[in-house]
């Protein structure tokens, strides 16, 4: 990806917040070889900031860096005419050096949005299909030394999110506990995953679904209390595993 002239700006949407944390950080990357230091960083959630403030701070300047990256995540919720009309102003005439992210988690977002973006400045991060995850895993471990079984990668599937990220880490933790040339089944993934998994918003669903609300609140407090977790992460993995709740129900 070629460095973005000033004042660009992208439009992000799609599930797969894995390949999407993938092209931000390579872009921070870009813009810090370019300008010889790192660009200032900040990240606003339409549910509890006003656009007028992300676009007060990229029309400010910045006193410790070239430039700043805003993103400005959950733009879907922008429905109002009226919240829409500070961004749509400011994209008409963006900052000289600073570069705007709109963010959404669904794969629509409001018009205005979708024809300010065009194609160039939109970018699509479609959730993995889930036929392809049994061959993700298994070559991703193969890169890694290690061979994993149908079992296998039916428990590896079971205990990691689902999304990229979540499972790139999940495959080096295994490749940091077995020596190359490992073979995995259930078992060893299992014992490996299992002991090292993370409390996090999936792991509060797990328990809503139990009917375990005891349990699911202490999650809550410990995912909250967490520096990575914070609420509108914690209701979007709810909103996400709501919506997977009639594919599964049409599988059962």
């Amino acid at each position: 990806m070629a460095l973005p002239s000033h004042g660009e700006w992208y439009l992000l949407v799609g599930p797969e917040t894995g390949t999407r944390d993938v092209f931000v950080k390579d872009l921070r990357d870009r813009c810090a070889t370019k300008d010889g230091a790192p660009p200032e960083y900040h990240r606003f959630y339409a549910a509890d900031a006003d656009p007028e403030e992300v676009v007060g701070l990229l029309l400010n300047g910045s006193l410790f860096a070239s430039r700043k990256i805003v993103e400005f995540r959950g733009v879907e919720a922008l429905s109002a005419k009226e919240s829409q009309k500070p961004i749509l102003d400011y994209l008409a005439s963006p900052s000289e050096t600073d570069i705007l992210l709109l963010v959404s988690d669904s794969y629509s977002v409001p018009k205005a949005f979708e024809d300010a973006a065009g194609q160039a400045r939109k970018k699509i991060f479609w959730e993995l299909k889930e036929s392809d995850k049994p061959g993700w895993v298994k070559s991703r471990l193969q890169r890694e030394g290690i061979y994993i079984d149908a079992s296998g990668i039916e428990s590896f599937l079971e205990l990691v999110e689902n999304e990229t990220s979540a499972m790139e880490a999940a495959c080096l933790g295994l490749a940091a506990c077995f020596p190359p040339d490992a073979r995995l089944d259930a078992e060893a993934v299992e014992a490996s995953l299992g002991k090292t998994r993370k409390e996090d918003a999936f792991s509060i669903f797990d328990r809503i679904a139990e009917s375990d609300l005891g349990s699911a609140l202490t999650v809550l407090d410990a995912v909250l209390s967490d520096r990575q977790g914070d609420p509108q992460g914690v209701i979007a993995a709810m909103v996400w595993n709501f919506r997977k709740l009639p594919r599964l129900r049409e599988r059962l």
